[in-house]
């Protein structure tokens, strides 16, 4: 057998050899092979994602009021809340847009292991009003749901994909 044959079986065997180890080792859960149980990994890192807690609002006018969220940072390290921007829109009409709303006092820079209060100025629109007092007559709380949050932390831009819903006072 010459050197060109014994190199390549060499390399053959270097390739498939932990894969076949690999198929072997999950023969009994072939997909965990290629995804990783997501469930393990948000366990490892839970300790370290902020928790958010609704902690209150006022009521600044009949079109605007500001909402306040406690954020404990888990982490070792500080984080800072840049700009955080979204729309409103009714929860029962989901296509019906209220108003915006937008972070207050920020940069906030919540320390490692400590508590923030975010403030949340929320301006309801003369069409969201309108939309609140005949869609809504009497109601003096309501759901809506935050769509289009983008959120700068650490001068990072994030845009969430995910809805949020919230219960406001009207």
């Amino acid at each position: 057998m010459g050197i060109g044959k014994i190199l390549t079986l060499i390399s053959i065997t270097i390739m498939v050899g932990p894969l076949a180890f690999a198929v072997i080792l999950y023969r009994d859960n072939p997909v965990a092979l290629i995804m990783p149980d997501i469930g393990d990994i948000s366990e490892k890192f839970e300790g370290y994602i902020p928790k958010f807690e609704y902690a209150g609002h006022e009521k600044l006018s009949e079109t605007s009021f500001r909402v306040f969220v406690n954020i404990t940072n888990n982490s070792d390290a500080s984080f800072t809340i840049n700009e955080i921007n979204f729309s409103v829109y009714c929860k029962e009409h989901s296509t019906t847009l209220l108003g915006y709303g937008s972070g207050e006092d920020l940069p906030l820079t919540i320390e490692s292991k400590s508590l923030g209060t975010l403030s949340l100025l929320i301006t309801i629109t003369q069409e969201g009003r309108t939309h609140i007092e005949t869609a809504h007559p009497g109601e003096t709380k309501f759901d809506v749901i935050l769509r289009d949050v983008t959120v700068v932390v650490q001068g990072i831009t994030v845009e969430l994909g995910k809805e949020i819903e919230v219960e406001i006072p009207t």
